[in-house]
This record gives structure tokens, sequence and C-alpha cells, in this order.
């Protein structure tokens, strides 16, 4: 396989956009990356007056430096930090950047190296970074044209490229790794796309889509291109996020340079309309939030799940099996308020294993280090408490997504900190607020709302909150053996797991607590008031409790996926209608919902809160 190799320079000025050679040229670059997911790119006014030599002299420089000068430079976001590490039979360092062109990384970077900073080599960063940024504007633009689609897109590829990451990187020969001799580095970048150049020591290699690994070998006046996941999913997987490793040989140190375009954290990548048809493209990835994306990515990586675009797909939307699933999900919501999910996508490489092994670790600290864990919001703080025949404690946890309670609670049990606790604890959070997305689309879809309606659901699972719980059986307690712990819960939607100790209880409606045996491989996910109110009534809030017996500790990790406070509830019109479904419940604020129980602790709070008991007509007329 021998890759496209393009020019978009005429006369040391890009072809103009919309000409007959800019429609040829995009549709050329379209092809490339549908077919290889990389192309060269001859851009001999990006290394005009020797930048790129400039570039990787400076790279050499701040390379050799001392191990312990460049180990200073440490930084909290994933991929950031001075890294290094032997695989196969090389030996790999690197730097990682935030976005060059809006932020002071680089300044940062040097004044930690150099004693007196180093302007020319930021000078040399930064210039060269915008010169490759401005270039992936002009591919993006053009698989655009390439596509046929409508200008208006312009603006969503533009916000693809909104940040522009830098990654420096030194790779040498490690003829004494023989431990990992046959791991290989091969991945996919996670980004938009990739704009790579090297001092001409090869060793990039791409696999084709037949399974074969190809040597890419770069001339010296050219860049290679490569296409990210961000940018295969807003594809619709027409274009091929390119697999790709770096393999070393001989005796010269390889540097290369990799400008990283991206969306910002809060974008939405979606697949255009044009880019969809039932028949030979129907659609295959689910609009995503990119920094929930990355997120999923980081907590999976240690687990080498490499695919994460891919993992963790559900039911393809709007297919003939997601209605009839919705339908399902949206009936046992009704008449049970609770249902078994089976996820072993979530469990994937023993996940659920590894978060109640770090849970237990957290438990069996001393008391008095636990008790350190105080929050002023309500139900956050180390709680402790007897009830019936059972011992119990539990750690709550602001939105785990959002903030930085994981890392703070660790920091605070354990004095180094304890950042697999906290990767463990974010990666499972993460995996079950998105399947609580997905239930929330399938009761829209059962009920058979409007798509408008999605955005109330994303919005009522805006924070995901955590708890984590330890039961025990206590013996001595007597005093409150006839005291039962049935609720409901006060949120959206609860998904919990647990370590295979039973113990939950449901209260049917017929009155009766039915004991609930969660296999090892489910969760159990319950409906909450706010959904409840939602729906007008028509979902119901399951009350459950915990009933413990034998001498096993029991474990459960709960995520309550919530509105954010000032969220109001609502209750669609299409839920409401004057014969069977009158307006049960009036639109209310959530946070001042929650400041009322937490003052009443009355359990049917959202009754007596935001019960309806007038005939106001609440929409408007509309």
């Amino acid at each position: 396989m021998t890759i496209s190799c393009f020019d978009f320079w005429k006369g040391g000025m890009i072809v103009e956009e919309g000409s007959e050679e800019w429609k040829e040229m995009s549709m050329k670059v379209k092809e490339a990356c549908e077919s290889d997911g990389c192309f060269l790119l001859r851009c001999d006014d990006i290394n005009s007056n020797g930048a790129r030599e400039e570039l990787l002299k400076n790279m050499k420089a701040l390379f050799h430096l001392p191990q312990e000068t460049k180990q200073q430079y440490i930084s909290p976001k994933p991929f950031r930090s001075f890294s290094l590490y032997n695989y196969m039979d090389t030996h790999y360092e690197s730097f990682g950047l935030d976005d060059v062109l809006l932020s002071t990384s680089v300044g940062t970077l040097a004044n930690l190296i150099w004693p007196h900073g180093n302007p020319h080599f930021c000078e040399t960063v930064k210039g060269m970074s915008l010169k490759m940024s401005e270039v992936s504007l002009v591919i993006l633009k053009m698989i655009v044209e390439g596509y046929g689609l409508s200008q208006h897109h312009i603006t969503h590829v533009e916000n693809m490229k909104s940040s522009s990451d830098v990654r420096l990187n030194m790779y040498n020969t490690d003829k004494s790794n023989t431990e990992n001799k046959y791991k290989s580095n091969a991945h996919t970048d996670k980004n938009t796309l990739t704009i790579l150049c090297e001092n001409e020591v090869q060793g990039l290699q791409v696999l084709s889509k037949t399974g074969t690994w190809i040597d890419i070998v770069i001339p010296e006046n050219c860049f290679v291109v490569i296409v990210g996941d961000a940018l295969k999913a807003w594809s619709n997987g027409r274009l091929h996020a390119a697999t790709h490793r770096v393999i070393m040989s001989g005796e010269k140190e390889r540097y290369t340079f990799g400008v990283f375009v991206a969306p910002k954290g809060e974008m939405k990548i979606e697949v255009p309309g044009g880019l969809v048809d039932d028949k030979d493209h129907p659609l295959r990835y689910r609009p995503f939030n990119y920094r929930e994306f990355l997120n999923f990515f980081a907590s999976t990586r240690s687990r080498n799940m490499e695919n994460a675009l891919e993992g963790g797909m559900t039911l393809e939307e709007g297919s003939e099996e997601w209605k009839e699933m919705s339908m399902k999900v949206k009936e046992a919501c009704e008449s049970d308020g609770c249902f078994l999910l089976r996820c072993d996508e979530i469990n994937s490489k023993g996940a659920r294993e590894e978060l109640f092994k770090n849970m237990k670790a957290l438990f069996h600290l001393s008391q008095e280090t636990k008790q350190q864990h105080i929050i002023p919001k309500p139900f956050n703080s180390f709680n402790v408490h007897k009830f019936m025949n059972t011992h119990y404690e539990s750690f709550g946890l602001d939105d785990v997504l959002l903030s930085t309670s994981v890392d703070t609670l660790a920091r605070l049990m354990w004095p180094q900190g304890n950042p697999h606790f906290c990767e463990t604890l974010k990666g499972m959070s993460l995996k079950m607020s998105e399947v609580s997305l997905v239930i929330l689309k399938m009761i829209v879809e059962g009920y058979g709302l409007s798509q408008h309606h999605i955005s109330d659901v994303e919005n009522m699972k805006s924070c995901s909150h955590v708890r984590l719980n330890m039961y025990n059986t206590d013996k001595n307690n007597i005093a409150d053996n006839d005291t039962s712990n049935g609720h409901t819960d006060k949120n959206t939607l609860t998904i919990l797991c647990e370590n295979e100790v039973q113990g939950l209880q449901v209260l049917a409606k017929t009155g009766t607590w039915v004991d609930i045996v969660i296999p090892q491989n489910c969760f159990v996910v319950i409906v909450g008031d706010t959904l409840k109110a939602w729906s007008n009534g028509r979902l119901h809030a399951a009350t459950h409790r915990v009933i413990m017996s034998g001498e096993k500790e029991r474990y459960t990790f709960g995520v309550f996926v919530a509105p954010k406070e000032e969220m109001k509830i609502e209750v669609p019109r299409g839920l409401v209608d004057d014969k069977v479904h009158p307006l049960r419940y009036r639109p209310f604020n959530f946070g001042e919902f929650i400041s009322r129980f937490v003052s009443t602790r009355n359990d049917n709070a959202v009754d007596v809160f935001a019960g309806n008991d007038n005939t106001v007509d609440v929409f408007g007329g509309l």
C-alpha cells in the first residue's frame, strides 16, 4: 500500500476555495481518508525558512536535558505530563501540551525546563503549531466539499478543530528491552485530525484494511495527516481512523512533532443528516459529548480497551430492536419501578471486581481516617449508623464526572493519594452514567414522545452523584430492630451494583417486600421520584431497603443521576389527558424539592411538594 500524497499549494497559495481544482482536490482527500485513513501532504510553505529543521533542533535540545529536569513537567490532565516507557524494541519519551494557540502551556514548559525560559523554543513551537492548525481547517473544509454537504457544515467542522494540542516525541532503539518485546503500541487517535512531521528517521506504520502493517515513508518536505476517531464518528464511519504504531530500528533517534486538532470538551459530535441513508449508510454513531468520550477512553485505557469509540454501543437507536426494547423498559418502570440490566460491557476486564476491591480497602481504613470526609452538602459526608440488624457506612461524592471529589477523597484517605482508586471509580461512574441516558431515551421512545423531549431527559441526568456503601450484620443491634430503612430515591434514576452479597428488597404494589437477587453480571436500575413526577406518575418510584443476614460484608456502588438544582421539572404534555391521566404534578424546581425533603425527611415529599391540587392550565394554552 502506498498512501496518497497531495500538494494544496499553487504559486505559494492554497488552491482557491470553490474552484475546480479545489473541488477535484477535495474529492481526492475524502477518498484517501475513506480508504487509508491517512495521506501525505507536501507543505513547502509550512517549512519555509527551515522552520521544521529549527523546530526539531529545539526538540533535540529539550530531550537531551537530564531526566530529573524533564520529570518536573507534571500535569493533572491525561497524556500531558512528561512520559517515558519502553515497548517492543523502542524507548519512548514525550511531552504533551494543551492548546498552544490559546494557552500558556509552551511558556510554562520552557520556564520549568530552562532557568531563564527559552523564548526561541516557544516561538518556534507556536509558529509551527499555528501553520499546521490552519492546514487542518483546509482539510476539514475539503471533506465537507467532497461529500457535497451544504456550507453550514463548515461551522461544525471548524468547531471540531477548536483546540490544537501538541505532542513532542522522541523514540530510540532499546536493544536491552526484552520484557515488553512483543507489546505493540498500536492505536487510533481520539481527536479529529493529527498532522505529524518527523526528522527523517522512519518508523511509522499503518495497519491496512487487509490487516497488514505498512511502512509509511515520509519525505523530507512532507507531513502525514491521520484521521481520528472523532472525525470517523462525525462522518458516520465513512472516514477510516487509521490504526498506527512506531517500530524502531537503527541507532538514530527519531523526533516527531504532532498537532492534534480536536473539539472543545463540551462539543456534541453528531452525524450530519446528509451522511446517513437507510440502505448503505444507516446511522452508526449516536450524538455524544466529546469530553465524555475522552473520559471513557481514559478509564478503559488501562484495561487495553483501545476501541473506545465502538465500545459501549447499544442497540441502534431508532431500529425495530430499539423500539421493542424501549417498550419493555417503559413497562418495567411503570409496573415495578426497577429492573435488572445485564451489562457485560460495563464490567469488561473485571471492572466491577476491581471497583469492589478498592472499596473494601477504603472501608477497612480506621474510623478516625474515614470520619475526616466531611462535606457540607446533605448525604455526602462519611456516614455511619445502624438500623434493624444492620451496621451501615457510606461515602457520598459530588458529580464525579465534573468535579474533583474523588481525588479529594483519595488524598484525604491515603497520604500519597490513590490514582488507581480514582481511575477505577471514575471509569465505572462514566459507564453507568452513559447507560442511564440510554434508558431515559428509551422511556421517551416508549411513550412515543417527540424527539425534542430527548433534551429534557438529557438535562435530567446532568449530574452523576455517587454513593459507596458497606453493610454488615450487627447481631448486637436490637434498639432499632423494628425500624425499616425503606425509601424512594429523590433523583432521576439510580444504577446500582453489588458484590454478590444479597440484601436488597423492593416493596411491591401489593405491599409485600420482595427480595431482589442481582446476578453477578447485572446491575439494578431504580426509578426515582423526579422521574416519576416528570412522567406524570406513570412511572413507579420503587420503595426499597436493605435487610442483612449472614456474616459477609455487602458492598454496593450506586450512581445517582439527577438534574442540576436550577432545573424545572415539568410533565410533557403528551403524558397528560383529562380522562385517564390528568395532570398530577405541577412544574417545580429540583433544588427546592431537595431542600424540602432535607428539611422534612418526608419520604412522600414529591407528592406533598409538587402534587397538583388545582386545575390551572400549566401549558399556557399551547
